[in-house]
C-alpha cells in the first residue's frame, strides 16, 4: 500500500522464514519477484505453494498464471487467467494478463479483443502502459 517494495519484499521473506506456508505472503512475495525480475522458478515456486492452501483465490490463480506468461509458458497460463476473469471480469489486471497471455500465445485477435477490455478497467499506469503497447504493436 505503501508502495515500498523493497520493505514489502523483506517482510514476506520475514513471514516466510517464520511460517513457511503462510500463502498470503507467500503469493505476495512472488508477485514482487515475477514484477521485479527477481528469480521466475522461485516465485512460481512460491505461487504455486499460495494455491495449494487457497485454491479459490483469483489472485493466487492469476500469480500462478501470469509468471506462466512470463516464463513464456502462455498455454499454461490461459486457463488460470480464464478463470481470474470469470470470476471478477472487473478486475483490469486480469484482463491484461489474460489478453497478454492470448497474444503472446499467438491468439492475436482475442489478445486484442481481451486488452481492449482491460482498457476500459481500472488499471496502475505500468499495467496501462504495457496494454498500449500490446495493442499498438498488434496494428
Amino acid at each position: 500500500m505503501q508502495n515500498n517494495r523493497t520493505e514489502a519484499r523483506r517482510r514476506y521473506e520475514r513471514i516466510l522464514q517464520i511460517d513457511p506456508s503462510a500463502p498470503v505472503a507467500s503469493n505476495n512475495l512472488a508477485v514482487i519477484y515475477a514484477e521485479d525480475g527477481g528469480n521466475l522458478e522461485v516465485a512460481l515456486q512460491l505461487a504455486e505453494q499460495a494455491r495449494r492452501k487457497l485454491p479459490d483465490s483469483p489472485e493466487v490463480a492469476d500469480t500462478v498464471g501470469w509468471i506462466y506468461v512470463k516464463r513464456g509458458l502462455p498455454n499454461l497460463a490461459i486457463p488460470l487467467l480464464e478463470e481470474c476473469v470469470r470470476k471478477d471480469s472487473r478486475n483490469g489486471s486480469f484482463a491484461y494478463h489474460l489478453g497478454a497471455a492470448y497474444f503472446n500465445a499467438g491468439q492475436h485477435e482475442k489478445g486484442v479483443q481481451t486488452l481492449r477490455a482491460a482498457e476500459q478497467l481500472t488499471l496502475s499506469a505500468a499495467d496501462r502502459a504495457a496494454v498500449k503497447s500490446l495493442v499498438g504493436g498488434a496494428r
